[in-house]
């Protein structure tokens, strides 16, 4: 009697080691699962941030005739979308109707394009795994990266005919890329309270 007893208890014993080497080990692979997700996640954002800057870049570099062609086609299309029978109108009145927005066509653009950088900075920042930095050191550093990509741009600008680098397109570029990460920051307090709440 005593012999079986030992032997159950010896089965038993190897029974629960091995369920515990298995949940040990699926617990591992879990964490390096998400550890991996993670790694492309913030792989993804690094990609899509130099993929924004290179697109910047680029209409940056067109010369101020080109420049004043895509403006132009972009008011052209605002002025369909929120004008009502503006393509009734006679073409000269378009055209001097394009202008009249023209500067705030601009200007809004920079803002937007400035807004989803200030948005990939940080989240380049908040996804990197095992990062050293706060949420709040990440706003501060997305905020002044994008500030120094601006100054660069303007500055890059003097070299391209016929445009020219302005302080005031430094500011609204600021501005924009500050509002970005606040948004940013706005949505990931939301996700984090609606989570909380479910917990509870």
């Amino acid at each position: 009697m005593e012999v079986k007893k030992n032997v159950y208890l010896t089965r038993k014993m190897r029974y629960d080691t091995i369920r515990s080497t298995f949940a040990d080990l699926k617990k591992m692979m879990r964490k390096e699962w998400d550890n991996l997700k993670k790694k492309y996640v913030f792989y993804i954002f690094v990609f899509a941030l130099v993929l924004w800057m290179v697109i910047i870049f680029s209409f940056s570099s067109q010369t101020a005739d080109e420049s004043a062609n895509l403006s132009g086609e972009v008011g052209r299309k605002v002025a369909d979308m929120f004008v009502p029978g503006f393509y009734k109108w006679e073409e000269a009145k378009q055209n001097q109707f394009v202008d009249s927005i023209d500067f705030f066509v601009r200007k809004t653009a920079h803002f937007m394009e400035y807004m989803v950088m200030g948005m990939l900075w940080f989240l380049c920042l908040q996804s990197k795994p095992n990062s050293r930095f706060t949420m709040t050191q990440n706003r501060w550093i997305s905020m002044f990266a994008s500030a120094f990509f601006a100054m660069g741009d303007e500055f890059h600008q003097l070299f391209v005919a016929g445009r020219a680098g302005r302080w005031m397109d430094v500011g609204i570029d600021t501005a924009g890329a500050v509002t970005g990460v606040c948004l940013v920051c706005f949505g990931i307090t939301i996700y984090k309270n609606i989570r909380k709440k479910k917990r509870d």
